[in-house]
């Protein structure tokens, strides 16, 4: 019997076919370690030229 060619990207165990690239234990473990992604919410023009932001950290 064949096993599927599938495996996760992270920890090397088999997939089923259709599952993705990480199992859900990886997918976790990279949700913990991901940065917090940091979202411009406004651009504001002030009249000396010069730009104003408000940042939103996500």
């Amino acid at each position: 019997m064949r096993k599927h060619p599938y495996r996760c990207e992270g920890c090397k165990c088999y997939l089923d076919p259709g599952e993705g690239r990480f199992c859900e234990k990886c997918l976790e473990e990279r949700e913990q370690n991901e940065k917090p992604k940091i979202m411009y919410k406004h651009v504001k023009a002030e009249k000396d030229g010069q730009y104003r932001m408000n940042l939103a950290c996500k």
